[in-house]
Parts: structure tokens; sequence; C-alpha cells
């Protein structure tokens, strides 16, 4: 696979914008308010196994790339895993059987501004003279004293309590939760699960 050098022209390189595209900022490039299409032009070594990502914001510094196995020459901008708005600077390379690796093309500006859910994050307590465990659907939490987990976007967490040896569950306090059947949590929460001990009869 012949790498290029500076003098020769590099990937064809663009972003095709689906939907919501602001031209009101001040910031380089298109400002992004949906997902969007990263394309460009194939390249035509023998040896070519497939192409490298970069996002970074900054240009001319970047990280681990998103490897893309030819022959696909376009992406969504959302495989890149970019989760923060703010300025990304995406340039692109290619690389051969070998693992040599082209020259990076010049950086493509873009400015994100997605309306991002926030993540819920459930945080879990215990209380009381007894002991128990408290656990979730998703999974993530199990809790011994204090727990917490952080659940993709606009996740509906539920909790269950199960009192431990001698112990009795009696109720949740917070979040939105009472009783003794489980809790079930919508947004960031600090939930507390009560057990006391067994009165013995």
């Amino acid at each position: 696979m012949k790498l290029w050098r500076s003098h020769q022209l590099y990937f064809f390189f663009f972003l095709i914008v689906f939907l919501n595209v602001s031209s009101s900022f001040a910031q380089q490039g298109l400002v992004i308010t949906a997902d969007c299409q990263i394309a460009w032009e194939a390249n035509t070594e023998d040896d070519l196994v497939g192409y490298r990502l970069y996002a970074e914001t900054s240009p001319g510094i970047y990280g681990v790339p998103t490897s893309i196995l030819a022959p696909t020459t376009s992406t969504k901008c959302s495989s890149l895993n970019i989760k923060t708005n703010g300025q990304y600077y995406i340039a692109i390379s290619a690389y051969d059987t070998t693992g040599n690796e082209s020259l990076i093309s010049y950086s493509v500006p873009f400015y994100l501004q997605l309306p991002i859910d926030p993540t819920v994050i459930v945080s879990v307590a215990k209380s009381g003279t007894g002991n128990g465990k408290v656990t979730s659907s998703p999974a993530g939490i199990t809790c011994g004293a204090v727990c917490s987990h952080e659940f993709s976007p606009s996740t509906t967490v539920t909790l269950s309590a199960r009192a431990g040896t001698r112990s009795v569950f009696t109720g949740w306090v917070g979040g939105g939760c009472s009783g003794t059947g489980t809790c079930t949590v919508t947004a960031t929460n600090l939930v507390t699960a009560v057990f006391d001990v067994r009165r013995r009869r």
C-alpha cells in the first residue's frame, strides 16, 4: 500500500448532515444538532484493510481512532462515541495488511450541539438495626452499606430489597418510594432501604 505524501491529494472527506444544521454559532464548521453521516472517497490500493477515523477537540492532536473496515466509506457520527457537546475535528487515514498507515488527512471541523439526556444515577443507603441486600434491574446495584450506579439516559431502575437473617425489611425512604414492595426510580435519586431486627415472639 502506498503511503500518501504531503504534496499528494488526501481523501475527499466531508460531512453529510441529515437534520437540523444551524449557522448561527461562532464555532468552526457546521453546527450539528442531530446525528450525521461521515463519508470519504475510497482508497484504491490492493492491500487496503480499512480506515481510521480520528475525532478530537483540537486539530492535529489525535488519540485512539475508530477503525472502519473496507470497503465501507461512510459511518454515522454517533459511531465515534462522542458524548459531550463542543468543538470537534475529524480526520482520517488508511492502513494496509501489514499495519502501515497513511498520513492523516486534513481535519474537518464541526460543533456538536445535541440534546443529550442526563444519565440516571441511583444511590442506595441502608439504615436500621437489621441487615439486608438491595439489588437493581437493570443490573448495577448490589448493595452492602452504600452503593450507587450510573445508568443510561431515561432508564427505569427497579430496586428490590431482601432482608438478611433475623431481619425484616420495613420499607423505603426517599426517591418517591414507600412500602415494602419494589422501588421504581426514573431519575437521579438517593433511596434508603430500612432493615430492622426481627422481634422474637
